[in-house]
């Protein structure tokens, strides 16, 4: 006997039947759960430029990670380095800036001043997490705050 081979058309065909049952197989609590990924929490992202903001953020970035590593909040530090002032510094939660310093670059430890400003953002973000909590903006959506 023979072997036959199969039309492509027929192929085509059965391909087109199998897909619809592959598809109704995906779990569909998976892709109603990347809703929740919006925001990856607790990262810190880095835009500084010159040593002295990698440095102010490294030190920062450690202080976290050890003192808070369940933190929630997403921050981006910023830095504008200028030659006669020093390194401006901030830092933003959400689009909106929540500290603000100059670094003048003679200065070679920038661990306390890292530090302070780590616990003074945690406690000012939890201050505003509250706020929001209590406050009732119904008809509001968040960026029309």
């Amino acid at each position: 006997m023979k072997a036959s081979k199969l039309n492509p058309a027929c192929a085509l065909l059965l391909l087109l039947v199998a897909i619809p049952s592959i598809a109704t197989e995906i779990d569909t609590e998976v892709i109603d759960d990347t809703a929740s990924l919006d925001e990856i929490p607790g990262i810190v992202i880095d835009r500084t430029v010159t040593r002295v903001g990698r440095d102010f953020y490294r030190d920062f970035t450690n202080y976290r990670q050890f003192n808070n590593p369940n933190s929630r909040y997403s921050l981006t530090v910023f830095e504008r380095p200028s030659a006669r002032w020093g390194s401006l510094i901030w830092i933003e939660y959400r689009s909106r800036q929540v500290f603000k310093i100059f670094l003048n670059p003679g200065r070679t430890n920038y661990k306390e001043i890292a530090e302070q400003t780590a616990k003074q953002i945690e406690e000012k973000l939890n201050r505003v997490r509250l706020q929001e909590l209590f406050s009732d903006h119904i008809d509001l959506e968040r960026d029309e705050l």
